[in-house]
């Protein structure tokens, strides 16, 4: 499996992803903290801006990771690469596992480390800039990095659902435009909960979820023959 996915890294340009992820960071970072996400009087507190900012980067970065399922995924379909693919001495529900377990760690760990990234320098900044947030304590900031982990399985676990309905629809906008509108359905809930433990059970779910449906898409996939 670990040979599989490296295939995916060769196959993969990965370098304009990681371009595009770096200038969505520099975006978030003027949006989220330079502009404190449209609110002229800035953040309410700690807690409020830490939400924001876990919103729009894991929105971001779910459809970043659409994009990249239309390319590996999607786009050998329309282009009747993936036949080639399957002539492979593997089965093809390995392939895809393979391609999906490459996208997942891809989202996983951009998501995260843009997270830390955006909500580091926030941290850093707000003394100055945020100076009405009072002092920020150590239990704040584990929580924030706790939240931050599970956001990040959870932007993993939505982004199944975008394999799910891409195989089906086999088309980009199905893989694009539905995890985006999961984020925002789930935005006034997810990003809100007071307890970590909510966050534990709702991040639980869309990972449960998620791999069920991937799995449905999985079937879908092997068993589609290139028109």
């Amino acid at each position: 499996m670990i040979k599989l996915i490296r295939l995916e890294y060769k196959k993969v340009r990965l370098t304009r992803f990681l371009l595009i992820s770096v200038l969505a960071v520099v975006i978030l970072m003027l949006w989220c903290i330079g502009n404190k996400s449209g609110h002229p009087e800035g953040y309410d507190s700690y807690q409020a801006a830490f939400a924001e900012i876990n919103f729009y980067t894991n929105s971001t970065f779910l459809i970043i990771s659409s994009v990249l399922i239309t390319k590996i995924i999607l786009d050998e379909y329309r282009k009747k690469t993936i036949m080639i693919l399957f002539t492979y001495p593997h089965s093809r529900k390995r392939l895809m596992v393979a391609k999906l377990a490459f996208i997942s760690l891809f989202t996983f760990c951009v998501t995260l480390v843009a997270n830390f990234s955006v909500t580091s320098l926030f941290i850093f900044l707000a003394p100055t800039n945020q100076a009405n947030l009072g002092l920020l304590t150590n239990d704040q900031m584990l929580d924030s990095f706790l939240r931050i982990c599970l956001y990040a399985l959870a932007t993993t676990g939505i982004n199944f659902i975008s394999f799910f309905f891409g195989m089906f629809k086999k088309s980009p906008p199905a893989t694009i435009i539905p995890p985006f509108l999961i984020s925002l359905i789930i935005s006034s809930h997810f990003y809100q909960l007071y307890s970590i433990w909510d966050v534990l059970i709702s991040t639980i779910s869309c990972l449960v979820i998620g791999v069920l449906l991937a799995h449905y898409g999985i079937k879908k996939a092997v068993q589609l023959d290139v028109e």
